[in-house]
């Protein structure tokens, strides 16, 4: 059977249904490309993955978890933060990266009380208690202090109380021009992870 030449119509239809084809395809490879830059450029701006080694933040994050933060130094009361303790320091965490959390402002008063009831120490800021329902034991080991965050530094505290270096040793401060970022989860995989904030 002899085949009958097709209208113009229908050559037209074709030749336009894969314009759109093209077009449509072109379209979405140039979305994607568009949203892989826009993540690439969030994710090494403004986002960053760093790997926890110790547990002066146990139980909230342990060693050998990874952490997600936001690069920024607006900071509120309970954030966890990570930052580069001072160079000038003559202790063993000089110019390392520590994480801990943010108890104490620019021109807080911190103070510490031994507390009878408790048999430890509770931490007071601007003469009212802190609230530590994160924390895993009473404070022990502690010593009585009273002290005036300086401008620029942040009072910083470990999770683990007892066994972190931190703001309870006395001019130990987060310094805001060191401070990278303030995290906002905590994963170990896809299948171990926890928002923070």
């Amino acid at each position: 059977m002899e085949q009958l030449p097709q209208n113009n119509d229908e050559v037209l239809n074709k030749k336009l249904a894969t314009q759109k084809i093209i077009r449509d395809t072109i379209i979405l490879l140039l979305v994607f490309a568009l949203v892989a830059a826009t993540a690439f450029y969030l994710g090494r701006t403004y986002f960053e993955s760093w790997p926890i080694k110790g547990n002066s933040m146990e139980p909230n994050i342990h060693t050998d978890d990874r952490v997600l933060l936001v690069k920024t130094k607006k900071l509120d009361y309970e954030d966890i933060i990570i930052f580069k303790s001072d160079v000038d320091s003559t202790d063993s965490f000089s110019g390392k990266y520590l994480i801990k959390r943010v108890i104490g402002k620019p021109g807080d008063v911190m103070e510490t009380r031994y507390e009878d009831a408790i048999k430890g120490w509770k931490v007071y800021r601007n003469g009212e208690i802190v609230d530590d329902s994160y924390i895993r034991e009473t404070i022990y080991d502690y010593t009585a202090f009273t002290e005036v965050v300086p401008e620029g530094h942040y009072f910083i505290l470990g999770d683990n109380r007892n066994n972190s270096h931190d703001s309870h040793i006395a001019g130990f401060y987060a310094n805001e021009a060191e401070i990278v970022g303030k995290v906002l989860a905590r994963y170990k995989s896809i299948f171990d992870f926890s928002f923070l904030i």
